[in-house]
């Protein structure tokens, strides 16, 4: 393990600074939450996640985790604090019915959401953390 203050340590704090910077250009009050949330699915080897296996992971109601796809996908589901008014969503992800089962939902990126995603393991490439 390195000592702290490392140059290995810093790149990694560096690069986490970077993904939540990207997101906070877009929504200065998007929750942690959300992120994880975009981070499995651009992580997913499927190329999306089932609502259910999000909520496995994140082990909150499904009330919650469908906010926070909200957020991410069209709309917000509180206002914006300095405005009043009602927040678009990112339009980074997108829910479509879930084949295999009726009542569920698959979790998928969009284009937005490809293009975000590729900034970020570019980012994470230049700072040396493949």
């Amino acid at each position: 393990m390195s000592p702290p203050g490392h140059a290995a340590d810093r790149r990694v704090l560096d690069a986490v600074a970077a993904i939540l910077e990207e997101f906070w250009q877009k929504d200065r009050h998007i929750r942690a939450d959300a992120v994880m949330i975009f981070l499995w699915v651009a992580a997913s080897p499927r190329g999306f996640m089932r609502m259910k296996d999000i909520e496995k992971l994140f082990g909150a109601w499904s009330s919650t985790n469908s906010r926070r796809v909200r957020v991410l996908a069209d709309e917000h589901w509180e206002d914006d604090p300095d405005t009043g008014q009602k927040r678009p969503g990112l339009g980074l992800i997108e829910t479509v019915a879930d084949p295999d089962d009726r009542r569920g939902k698959i979790v998928k990126l969009t284009e937005a959401g490809r293009r975000l995603s590729d900034k970020i393991v570019a980012r994470l490439n230049v700072g040396g953390l493949q």
